[in-house]
Parts: C-alpha cells; sequence; structure tokens
C-alpha cells in the first residue's frame, strides 16, 4: 500500500470536476541580456492554483536560462484563474505552465 509522503494534502477530487480557466496574464518582460544576445526560450513552470484564482508553489520544470526563468516567476504571481471546481466548490489543482520566448524579427 502506498502511503503519501510527510507533509502531503489530501486534495478532494471526483470524476466530473470542472478544470480551472485561466481569467488573465500579464506578458513578461523580455530580459534584456537575451534580446542583445537574440536568445530564445520556452519555460514550463508546475503551479498550483488556489481555490482564490492564484498561482501558488511555483517550480521550473523546464528552464531556458536563468534570465527567462526569473522573468517569469516574476510574472506569473500576477496571473488570475477561475478555480476548478468539485460541484460547488472551488478546489486546488496543479497544473502545467509554458511561457514562450520569442524574438519579433
Amino acid at each position: 500500500m502506498l502511503s503519501p509522503p510527510l507533509g502531503a494534502i489530501a486534495w478532494d477530487w471526483c470524476e466530473d470536476a470542472q478544470p480551472a480557466k485561466q481569467l488573465s496574464s500579464v506578458g513578461p518582460q523580455y530580459p534584456e541580456v537575451a534580446k542583445q544576445n537574440r536568445q530564445q526560450g520556452l519555460v514550463f513552470v508546475y503551479a498550483v492554483v488556489s481555490v482564490d484564482g492564484t498561482l501558488t508553489n511555483l517550480v521550473v520544470i523546464k528552464s531556458a536560462g536563468r534570465e527567462f526563468d526569473s522573468a517569469t516567476l516574476a510574472v506569473l504571481p500576477l496571473w488570475r484563474y477561475q478555480p476548478a471546481t468539485f460541484g460547488a466548490k472551488a478546489i486546488p489543482t496543479e497544473e502545467v505552465i509554458g511561457v514562450n520566448y520569442v524574438l519579433g524579427y
């Protein structure tokens, strides 16, 4: 039998839960050093969408370099979601968020 790790939190779950929906986002500042070096990248971040619609527990799971990662982590707390629901109750959910940095030529 599997046991959850120490400090784990059990979340409500059901088969007909409604997923979280992004309501607003703020674009990150393109890192100046990356611009000068004509660098592009894609950052993936693990996040929990809290019951209040904010993103918490942010962890970079695929880095595009320190500058891109920092720019991404700086703006994600400003994003807002409609939280996932279980019946009429808001529940936390896990998301993987990708932020793509592309130079306009």
